[in-house]
């Protein structure tokens, strides 16, 4: 509907700075509208001129407003409101777009008189600079909360391109507070909040773009976002001073925050440049061993094969040796300790006489000849290292999900190939030390006993501490509380994967989130989730796997028609549940027997309706599980030929990542249950069954 429109009824305010790449696309979009009583004001924030780029549409409904000089995104926002005639207000950054439907929607829902204020969904779209050209890696829907009076006020979650609303809001509450840089937009929210009606619309009716670059407004300001949450937090404090719960929430998000930027700010990457000829020093080799097989001796006599190190002693360890494992000792001419202790290792007490102390599990396997050199050179070029681990590689025949892990936790990390990382060294005071503790440990994710290397002076002074094995990352945590440095290698490493069943990997995730805690707390409380709808919902999403798997199959299927098959039939049976599509045949649905077990043994006698079970629009858990699927295709379609010959690998990769999924939500649950003191008797019952089990 284009035209003179002389009152519109929809104010967009675009602001915009040196963006004119991503400028024509934004308000072309908005151009495109299926409504189209609306005025364009593209408020120029001091950078480069844009009137080229908007004469070229040729169209009187965009107004230009040039500022001189940039006064940030808060006052370019107030410009644009202060020369709006619409009745509604909307916002659109530079670099994002709306759908065609989305005014439409948004003026549509307004115009019924239901509330003041409303907003969509937003699709995230992930880019990445390759050579100058932006790559769009991944698309998502971080944020789709219904609206809640007491959750604003912990964090904001309205994307500013999201929101309609009347003029006369900003009208009686004021415009954006222009001495905020970041979070002006939640401000206002919190603000309008207090005296309107907000309504949620879900729908996804736009999209905005998060890249890893100063390009996006919504960069690396982390800086930036913790002052201006502080200062949120202080000013609106009237309205959580009551109660307890949302104050320690606030408490521990900017805790995590603040945890986070101390901790980025000690981490350097460094590259090892000058590598001795060959290293003398004694070198001790430690194998912690449970049984014996082809894997050890593969592995001790991978360590005598290794070249550039001269002195190496090979020491097994465990509580109870067997005939066969004295067999292999002698015939390696390996020292054998009985530790007394599982596998626990006390490494100075086995009378190692080495230098650098290296532990190394039984069923790992070093890449090279070389990789015992590489794990040292570090030390005698950095002395502050204290300790460092080494890169895990997956064997050639691990099954799918190993590849995929391996592959995504590679990816996360983001360090180049020969580049050694050092962890934080010291942290603030002003940080909780518990909290400090959390972020420390996930960030030494990499650092743990599967091959760890000591320099013996200072792992001595820390042995009564943590032995290793008890808790792999403690010694990361001892360390680096002690001031020293710890690390992670990326050129060398070995070979490891342990093959375990989905119902190992629910559980290792549920206790991981216990351990090291989760980012967003409170999040079942704030949602109205309880034990009984969450269970329902894994139980749901498990059967729904469970019957697209069985009528997608993947038998001789490629890696892309099988990823195709399966969604197409997640899809419909997202869309029409098991219950009413007639799949609820127990003889057909493909079930994981130790994940179906365990659940079965967590559920108990628990019997849930179809309503709660197949609720996917409030299922907690389907979005995450679909997310970490598209990481998986992403994978396959990157580097993966074909399938594996295991017919059932791709289902048992599927089953894996549900595990993944159900055992972090319920460990959140019994997070946040314990910090609200609501730890029920069958609380308990299921963590003794998946942390002590």
């Amino acid at each position: 509907m284009a035209g003179d429109v002389i009152q519109p009824m929809v104010s967009v305010i675009v602001p915009t700075r040196d963006r004119l790449q991503f400028l024509k696309e934004a308000v072309q979009s908005i151009i495109d509208q299926t409504f189209g009583s609306f005025e364009i004001i593209v408020v120029d924030d001091g950078g480069e001129d844009v009137s080229g780029v908007l004469e070229e549409f040729r169209e009187n409904r965009i107004r230009q407003i040039r500022c001189k000089a940039s006064k940030g995104p808060a006052a370019a926002r107030n410009r644009g409101l202060q020369a709006a005639r619409g009745k509604y207000i909307a916002y659109l950054d530079d670099d994002d777009i709306y759908y065609p439907e989305h005014l439409e929607t948004m003026v549509s829902f307004l115009e019924s008189g239901a509330c003041n204020v409303a907003y969509s969904d937003a699709c995230r779209v992930n880019q990445e600079n390759e050579n100058g050209v932006y790559i769009t890696k991944k698309k998502d829907i971080p944020y789709s909360f219904d609206f809640d009076g007491d959750l604003i006020l912990l964090k904001n979650f309205i994307p500013t391109l999201c929101i309609v609303h009347e003029r006369s809001c900003t009208d009686d509450v004021g415009e954006f507070d222009e001495s905020l840089y970041t979070h002006e937009d939640w401000d206002l929210w919190i603000r309008m909040s207090r005296k309107f009606k907000f309504a949620h619309l879900r729908k996804v009716t736009c999209e905005y773009t998060r890249r890893r670059d100063s390009t996006s407004l919504t960069g690396e300001k982390r800086g930036d976002f913790l002052n201006t949450l502080k200062t949120i937090y202080s000013r609106y404090r009237k309205y959580v001073k009551d109660n307890p719960l949302l104050i320690e929430a606030q408490q521990r998000i900017s805790g995590l925050m603040e945890a986070e930027i101390d901790f980025n700010y000690q981490v350097s990457t460094i590259e090892i440049k000058n590598k001795p000829e060959t290293i003398d020093a004694a070198v001790s080799v430690i194998i912690p061993v449970i049984c014996s097989n082809d894997r050890l001796k593969s592995l001790i006599a991978k360590i005598k094969s290794q070249k550039k190190v001269g002195d190496v002693e090979i020491i097994l360890t465990s509580s109870a040796f067997t005939d066969s494992v004295m067999r292999v000792a002698d015939e390696a001419g390996a020292g054998v300790v009985i530790s007394g202790e599982g596998p626990e290792i006390k490494l100075t007490g086995y009378g190692a006489r080495g230098d650098y102390l290296v532990c190394i599990n039984q069923d790992a396997v070093p890449v090279s000849d070389y990789w015992l050199f590489n794990m040292l050179c570090p030390f005698f070029e950095y002395h502050q290292i204290a300790a460092l681990s080494c890169r895990k590689f997956t064997r050639p025949d691990a099954d799918l999900y190993s590849r995929w892990l391996n592959y995504s936790t590679e990816k996360s990390f983001e360090i180049e190939r020969d580049y050694f990382v050092f962890p934080m060294r010291k942290v603030s005071k002003e940080v909780k030390r518990e909290i400090i503790e959390n972020i420390t440990r996930k960030r030494l994710l990499f650092f743990e006993n599967t091959a760890l290397c000591f320099r013996r002076r200072d792992y001595d002074e820390i042995k009564t501490a943590v032995p290793v094995g008890k808790d792999d990352m403690l010694l990361g945590v001892e360390l680096l509380k002690m001031g020293k440095a710890v690390g992670y290698l990326k050129s060398t490493g070995i070979y490891f994967d342990r093959q375990s069943g989905a119902d190992y990997v629910f559980k290792r995730h549920y206790s991981n989130i216990k351990r090291y805690g989760v980012n967003q707390m409170f999040y079942f409380h704030m949602k109205g989730i309880g034990m009984d709808c969450l269970l329902a919902s894994i139980m749901g999403l498990y059967e729904v796997i469970g019957v697209s798997l069985a009528v997608s199959g993947n038998a001789g299927l490629s890696p892309a028609a099988a990823i195709k098959s399966f969604l197409e039939s997640m899809e419909q049976n997202l869309s029409i549940p098991p219950d009413k599509s007639g799949n609820t045949d127990n003889d057909k649905i493909i079930k994981d027997r130790p994940l179906d077990a365990l659940l079965k043994e967590i559920v108990d006698d628990r019997v849930f309706s179809s309503d709660l079970k197949y609720d996917f629009r409030r299922n907690c858990i389907t979005a995450d599980f679909m997310r970490r699927f598209e990481d998986v295709a992403e994978y396959v379609f990157d580097n993966e030929q074909q399938l594996s010959e295991k017919e059932d690998d791709f289902a048992v990769c599927i089953c894996k990542i549900l595990a993944m999924t159900a055992g972090e939500s319920l460990g959140a649950y019994y997070i946040e249950a314990e910090a609200l003191n609501a730890v029920s008797g069958d609380l308990k019952r299921i963590d003794e069954i998946l942390d002590k089990g």
